[in-house]
Parts: structure tokens; sequence; C-alpha cells
């Protein structure tokens, strides 16, 4: 495990999670299903958009615990999120090449919208968790420093 490695295994992650959820709002019979219709695709948008927003707020705080010489560390919530994320892209993906045979591929699609919905609703625990959990990252030092001289 190099340095190197340690920057860019996060961001690689990041990466292609986004490009693939990005990729997927591009096919519209993704996310377009009974009895959603197009309002599907309008309500995947924003559920992608709150995706993106959380990775760019978390990576965002890592940096700035990374400059005051802190580390944090993934929480189970956050590796829980990823796993629906993975498995939702998986099978929103598949359901495409199953589309074909009907049925299949109908289920597979609900089974990875269902876990699409679900990686969103994490997304938000596990963010405001993550958030929560490390609220010192933001606190500045001047006003510790001032709230022990008042002490």
């Amino acid at each position: 495990m190099t340095d190197l490695g340690k920057f860019l295994d996060p961001i690689a992650d990041k990466v292609l999670v986004s490009t693939a959820f990005i990729v997927l709002l591009t096919i519209p019979a993704a996310f377009v299903v009974e009895p959603f219709g197009t309002y599907g695709l309008i309500v995947a948008g924003v559920l992608i958009a709150l995706v993106l927003a959380r990775e760019l707020i978390v990576s965002g705080f890592r940096i700035i615990a990374a400059g005051k010489h802190l580390v944090l560390a993934a929480d189970k919530l956050g590796k829980i999120k990823t796993v629906f994320q993975d498995v939702s892209i998986a099978l929103l993906l598949a359901s495409m090449s199953f589309m074909q045979y009907g049925l299949a591929g109908e289920i597979i699609a609900y089974i990875g919208l269902a876990c699409f919905v679900i990686c969103a609703l994490m997304t938000v625990i596990s963010g405001v968790n993550y958030l929560v959990k490390n609220k010192e990252v933001l606190k500045d030092k001047v006003a510790e420093e001032k709230e022990e001289e008042n002490s």
C-alpha cells in the first residue's frame, strides 16, 4: 500500500460510481418503469444528485480533517450505502440486458430500483451520521482556545 494508492483508491471508487449513475441517467429505460413513467427519471436524477453531493461533502470533510492531521475512518453505515450503490448499479445495468426477456428483466429492474432507493436513503443517513460523529473537524482552533481561556 503506497501513499499514491491510499490517495487514488477512494477517488477511483467515487469516479466509478458517479460515472455509472450519470451514464444510467442517459438511458431512460433504467428508471422509466410502471407505474411511475417519466417521473421515475426525474426522481432518479434528484437522488443521483443527492448521492453525488454527499460524496463531495464527505470528501471535502476528509480533506479538512487531513489538514488538521485527523484521520476519519469510514463507518458501517457508509459501507452499507456503498453495497447498495454497487448492487443497484449492477442490477440496473443487468436489467437492460434482460429487458428483452420480459418478466425477468422487469424483476431485475424493480430489485435494482429498490436497491437504488435504499442507497439514496442510506446516503442521507450515513452522510448526516458521518458529519455529526466527526463534528469536531469543523471546530476552529482559535474558538477552542478562547473557550478554554474562558473556562
